[in-house]
């Protein structure tokens, strides 16, 4: 029996009859696409490349260095490039930038995490906005007057999450562009970890699983996190486990290549 399924092309993106006006807004912490680690960024570039491929007129308003072939993008400050700061102090002021903007749209999709542009909405009710979140919710309430979120969830479990926090949302899988990722059907033997090193993503674990197997590992992350203390102590469970390797905020093409080579990923979250 073969683990692998066969591959095929990916179909033509379709031109569409209507046009739309389309905003899509990203956080200010890290550019369109990321240069390093970036997870909600590259899936923000892809959708609006392909919107654009199809026809639509998509502007991006994104930190400062952001780039979308295709795609209007409107700059909004440098990128923060950290964690320990005031997330939605930052996020209001990339949003005073383009908020006199958003009446011009069409629809509106947000990829923040306070969700903002929704302040437009309460003072212009016309607006459409859809909010695609990219983890957990830490909202305490709707925003005041507006009964109907749009909220779209990257998975039934982030459904349910969100669900159990008083927010009714529709699941759509993220988009990935396949054609950055060629298949590669030799396989090496070691075992791969790619994730932001964060402990609810427990890349402590995938550590422990490969010394229990006694199996070589490479861990590949961002670093843009909250808690240094947990990210030295991977360093050393690293250090201190000589088949186990540690690459710290690496490019795509250092991903793509330990991905095609593993034998297999563990996700400890």
């Amino acid at each position: 029996h073969t683990m692998y399924v066969t591959a095929t092309p990916a179909p033509p993106i379709p031109k569409v009859e209507g046009k739309l006006k389309i905003a899509i807004t990203a956080a200010p912490f890290i550019t369109v696409p990321p240069s390093h680690y970036g997870g909600a960024e590259i899936i923000i570039y892809d959708l609006a490349e392909s919107l654009a491929k199809m026809g639509h007129d998509v502007t991006v308003f994104a930190a400062d260095g952001s780039n979308v072939p295709g795609c209007k993008v409107v700059e909004y400050g440098p990128p923060v490039e950290k964690v320990k700061v005031n997330w939605a102090e930052a996020e209001k002021k990339a949003y005073d930038v383009y908020k006199d903007q958003l009446d011009e749209f069409d629809i509106i999709n947000d990829h923040t995490w306070f969700g903002y542009p929704y302040l437009s909405k309460v003072k212009n009710p016309k607006l459409k906005i859809i909010h695609t979140h990219h983890g957990h919710l830490n909202w305490k309430s709707k925003p005041p007057g507006i009964d109907k979120l749009n909220l779209v969830a990257i998975s039934d479990f982030m459904v349910s999450v969100y669900k159990n926090q008083g927010f009714t949302s529709k699941r759509v899988y993220n988009g990935v562009n396949m054609e950055r990722y060629p298949f590669k059907a030799e396989k090496g033997d070691r075992l791969l970890y790619v994730g932001r090193f964060s402990k609810f993503k427990q890349p402590h674990v995938a550590i422990e699983v490969a010394k229990r197997l006694d199996m070589e590992i490479d861990l590949l992350g961002g670093t843009f996190v909250d808690d240094k203390t947990y990210l030295n102590m991977v360093r050393e469970m690293v250090v201190g486990y000589p088949k186990a390797k540690m690459y710290e905020d690496a490019p795509h093409e250092k991903k793509l290549e330990l991905m095609q080579n593993a034998k297999a990923l563990i996700f400890g979250s």
